[in-house]
């Protein structure tokens, strides 16, 4: 059964919120999605681009200007992060970061609004990024928030930090539940068995959690379905997954369906599949 908690407008705008973007392209990254991409972000950010619960019509009034972050996954197959504690729009994608970006198929991109009660600081911005004990790496991205992270456990023998954050809190419970399934391959049963956990509240959970070798990204909301449902585009030799539709990029726009997860392996298009949250198998 997933959790559900109903708030109220004032409660939904002093949330957590960020706007997400992930790319997978069969070759490389083009420099013109890249480019393209990279400027809806800043759109994004400013709040410039759609019309949706939080802004009540009114295009700029919820912006998303306590940081940015990336990452991707280079040519030897490692995971590589780079994060800013400014606002989006007031940096520009350094030329080396960008090169790197280029030379990669798998990116994640994740503009934050912090929380209130967290620090506006570079090390509070996604994605987080840690090392399982087979030294696989993965990085994690969050968009929503949860109410009673104090419920994340995770196993201390794993010598893992996090902050208050929320999301690393989070990130550190999957990866001890990813631990503990008796095929640790398979990262679909964890992170259902998260989703699934009736004691977890959340507003949000559309997670972009990239691996070495594979994608997992998320679409679960419990109000709010203008701003918390996400968009994709799936073609031959690309995958765009997004808060927002992307429309100076071309193709057939759909809503990524709720409570589903689209999973990518060995960062392949052709591995591309759809599942459901709602149940566990």
């Amino acid at each position: 059964m997933l959790a559900k908690v109903k708030l109220n407008n004032n409660q939904i705008c002093n949330l957590f919120m960020c706007r997400m973007a992930a790319i997978i392209q069969k070759e490389r990254i083009s420099e013109q999605i890249l480019n393209t991409i990279w400027e809806k972000m800043i759109l994004m950010g400013q709040d410039k681009t759609t019309i949706h619960e939080h802004n009540e019509g009114r295009e700029g009034q919820f912006i998303h200007g306590h940081g940015w972050g990336c990452a991707w996954i280079n040519e030897t197959g490692k995971i590589e992060r780079y994060i800013s504690g400014n606002p989006i729009w007031e940096d520009n994608l350094p030329e080396i970061i960008k090169y790197k970006i280029l030379q990669s198929k798998s990116v994640i991109i994740h503009v934050r609004k912090a929380s209130p009660n967290l620090p506006v600081a570079p090390n509070y911005c996604h994605p987080f990024i840690k090392f399982l004990e087979s030294n696989e790496q993965i990085a994690l991205a969050h968009n929503g928030t949860i109410m009673n992270p104090e419920i994340l456990a995770y196993d201390n023998n794993l010598n893992l930090e996090a902050s208050e954050s929320d999301t690393e809190k989070l990130l550190l419970h999957y990866i001890t539940k990813i631990t503990q399934v008796e095929n640790k391959s398979n990262r679909i049963e964890g992170l259902k068995k998260i989703i699934m956990d009736s004691n977890l509240e959340y507003s949000g959970l559309n997670l972009m959690i990239l691996f070495n070798n594979e994608m997992l990204l998320t679409n679960n909301y419990l109000q709010t379905p203008k701003y918390l449902g996400m968009k994709y585009l799936q073609t031959d030799d690309l995958l765009i997954v997004a808060s927002e539709k992307i429309g100076e990029i071309e193709g057939e726009w759909k809503d990524m369906e709720n409570h589903s997860i689209i999973h990518i392996k060995n960062n392949d298009l052709d591995t591309i599949n759809f599942h459901n949250t709602n149940s566990v198998n």
